[in-house]
């Protein structure tokens, strides 16, 4: 098999630290029909000229070139290859540049590993086969996974593309954790009204029609190829007509069973139908079946029903489905989970007494959440224990809203849920009656 190789020097940021001579000697020598030949910079125009030229009169069956990176420069070959008359696949290329003239310690070892590189290259390139192009048609459809703040601005981004996007949400809203807090950092701003403007365009906007919500929903089953996948999604009934509610919680309030509430790290209760949260979208209750006393009774109860103003709006009759799509892609955005906070044992969580952390409960720092004074009240005192990564410059140049003006070195003040009657305290600790307590030390 006769193999044409072609060295690049690059100038001389290659010829510098590579001995190209010394790398012919040795390839010739390994026998074999190899042609080796040095070129200046075979990319510029002269050089890809050249190199048309020799495959034109002397017609190799294989190609290696060792010059820069492929990524930069691989197509570029591939086409003086075309125009050459020889199937672009029969090249292999060597990255000498990037991986060895420029980090190589010195020129011996930088001709050593060339060398080897390049022999390998040869081995490499008599296995090539040719490959011809084909046009397969794609779906341009996408399916997002996750429906938190990536996928929803992923989702409103393909949209308004004009790409038809289908996104999958395990509970019955959408936001993700972030909607879930009432000040995130940096900046501590509110969760849901940072989101709000992404979420309006979702549910409301000009796209809208380019973006299908499939709620309370899991992917079930995923069959195909690169550009043609058969998407089998898992959809739990929500058994509330979304288009006809008007949220008025008269069903709520109607309810007579009560389960743990999952939306709140089981720190409280919620309705069998019931929100999963205030300012969640879509602003609609959802029913549980695992609550409802209909389906873990097998009772005939029908308050929510009767206490709804709106007809057909509940609706008892809906059950599990399978959706099935085409999509072209799939975007995996499900984001993240709360960290298991009893793995770390110097902090005592789940050990000691009311030991608790603000992310494990994210609705008790919210002042609209009926737990928050609960939690509060009946601790003496609260710690909020926090990172801290820059000891001596500020990560902020002002103070969070609520915060004080300056903070200890490692210790922030937690915020009471209903407001003091004067400044914050400094220390880390402060008493829910708004005084300060006895000086502690910082943590």
């Amino acid at each position: 098999m006769k193999i044409a190789v072609y060295f690049c020097t690059c100038g001389n940021r290659i010829s510098e630290q590579i001995d190209a001579e010394k790398i012919r000697s040795v390839i010739e020598d390994c026998g074999g029909k190899i042609s080796f030949k040095i070129i200046s910079l075979p990319c510029g125009e002269a050089g890809s000229v050249f190199i048309e030229k020799d495959l034109r009169e002397n017609p190799p069956d294989r190609v290696v070139i060792a010059a820069c990176s492929p990524r930069k420069h691989e197509e570029t070959f591939r086409s003086v290859m075309v125009r050459a008359g020889m199937n672009p696949y029969l090249m292999q290329m060597v990255n000498i540049r990037e991986l060895i003239a420029w980090v190589a310690p010195g020129r011996e070892q930088a001709t050593a590993k060339a060398c080897i590189q390049i022999r390998a290259a040869i081995r490499r390139v008599q296995h090539h086969v040719p490959l011809e192009k084909i046009i397969v048609n794609a779906c341009p459809d996408v399916l997002i996974l996750g429906a938190g703040a990536a996928g929803l601005k992923s989702a409103l981004t393909l949209a308004e593309a004009g790409r038809k996007v289908t996104v999958v949400e395990r509970r019955p809203v959408i936001g993700g954790m972030a909607a879930m807090y009432d000040e995130l950092f940096p900046d501590m701003e509110c969760g849901p009204c940072m989101l709000e403007p992404v979420e309006s365009e979702i549910l409301h906007g000009p796209h809208a029609a380019n973006i299908e919500l499939l709620l309370q929903s899991d992917l079930a089953e995923l069959t195909g190829f690169f550009g043609n996948f058969t998407a089998k999604i898992r959809q739990a009934p929500r058994h509330i007509n979304t288009g006809s509610c008007i949220s008025c919680m008269e069903c709520v309030n109607a309810c007579p069973a009560s389960a743990t509430n999952e939306f709140n790290c089981n720190f409280n209760q919620r309705k069998a139908i019931d929100l999963a949260f205030f300012g969640g979208l879509p602003n609609t209750p959802f029913l549980d079946e695992s609550s409802c006393a209909r389906w873990t009774r097998k009772n005939d109860c029908r308050k929510c029903l009767e206490a709804c103003p709106v007809e057909k709006t509940i609706l008892y009759e809906q059950e599990n489905r399978l959706v099935e799509r085409k999509v072209g892609a799939v975007l995996v955005a499900v984001g993240a989970d709360l960290y298991d906070c009893s793995q770390l044992p110097g902090l005592g969580y789940g050990k000691l007494p009311d030991s608790s952390f603000p992310i494990s409960h994210p609705e008790k720092s919210w002042r609209s959440s009926p737990s928050s004074p609960k939690w509060m009240r009946k601790n003496a005192r609260a710690a909020v224990p926090v990172c801290r990564s820059a000891p001596t410059k500020p990560f902020r140049s002002t103070p969070p809203r609520g915060w004080p003006e300056s903070m200890p070195p490692c210790a922030a003040a937690a915020e009471p849920v209903w407001p003091p009657a004067h400044p914050h305290p400094s220390p880390a600790t402060i008493s829910p009656t708004g005084k300060s307590p006895p000086k502690s030390g910082s943590c």
